[in-house]
């Protein structure tokens, strides 16, 4: 009930009866330090007895956009950097040389059932519009790679056995 409770104080606010966004409202008025907190808090994983919390589905069903206004703000690539790293995760153990990680893209991967346009999904506006060195953060590697196998690798292979052909 706590976190649940956190994470709608963090997402929204009511004021004047007017609901706001605390995170859009910080990001407007150029308050870089608590966007940063802001996203670092619904983006942390914590644990108790019961179970688990995790704010990243409720800052995305609160800001669906939130890729496109960090895009279009100038001075937002620190915010998008910690929102990339929000949502990855990765152990503290080594494993044969290896560090685990796991990434939450599901938001930034993007679902045609629910936009059938793909130029309207978050892999798009951050293609048509974030900052270039965002490509090189480990979340941006690990979706461009999935969208790759998933379907330009397919397509290049079959496009290259017809023109070959």
């Amino acid at each position: 009930l706590f976190e649940t409770l956190r994470f709608d104080t963090l997402t929204r606010v009511d004021v004047n009866g007017e609901v706001l966004s605390p995170l859009y409202w910080a990001i407007r008025d150029g308050m870089r330090s608590i966007a940063i907190y802001i996203l670092e808090d619904l983006l942390t994983i914590r644990a108790d007895r019961h179970s688990y919390y995790y704010g990243r589905e409720k800052l995305f069903e609160t800001h669906p956009d939130i890729v496109e206004v960090l895009c279009k703000d100038p001075g937002a690539e620190q915010l998008m950097d910690t929102l990339f790293n929000g949502l990855m995760w990765h152990s503290n153990a080594v494993h044969q040389g290896k560090l685990r990680v796991n990434y939450y893209i599901k938001e930034l991967y993007g679902d045609p059932e629910q936009e059938p346009n793909a130029w309207k999904s978050a892999l798009a506006t951050l293609s048509l519009h974030g900052p270039p060195p965002i490509f090189d953060h480990p979340v941006c590697q690990k979706l461009l790679q999935c969208k790759w196998d998933a379907f330009g690798k397919p397509m290049f292979f079959g496009i290259q056995v017809t023109i070959r052909a």
